[in-house]
């Protein structure tokens, strides 16, 4: 087991890995993403004005490499790099309140009278 300091060391960049090593990207950001929660918490920690000089920003500046300018139309490089740094794990889904929400709408409909509707 190679301790993840050392794997990160040696472990390329995202666009070394896609355009050197000709990984597609989405097996680029699978390889780096479990370091990519430290690099956010850095670069939250970065003065606005120094953005520039942060490592979400180098990572902005990788996606805008790697993705061609008609996709921009699309989609942002800045929601590019969100969706390819999250993890499955990353994503809430708020089950409880669309249980709730789902009962009172079915409560709602339910109490609505069919013979009103049809008039």
């Amino acid at each position: 087991v190679i301790p993840s300091k050392e794997f990160k060391e040696t472990l390329p960049n995202v666009l070394q890995l896609c355009k050197e090593y000709h990984l597609d990207i989405e097996c680029a950001f699978h390889l780096v993403r479990p370091f990519l929660n430290r690099l956010y918490v850095d670069a939250r920690l970065v003065e606005s004005d120094k953005l520039e000089n942060s490592a979400e920003a180098k990572l902005i500046d990788t996606m805008t490499q790697l993705y061609p300018k008609d996709k921009e139309k699309t989609y942002s490089i800045q929601f590019l790099t969100t969706f390819w740094s999250l993890s499955f794990g990353d994503i809430f889904v708020p089950k409880q309140q669309y249980e709730t929400t789902i009962a009172s709408l079915q409560q709602t409909v339910d109490t609505v009278d069919p013979k009103k509707i049809k008039e």
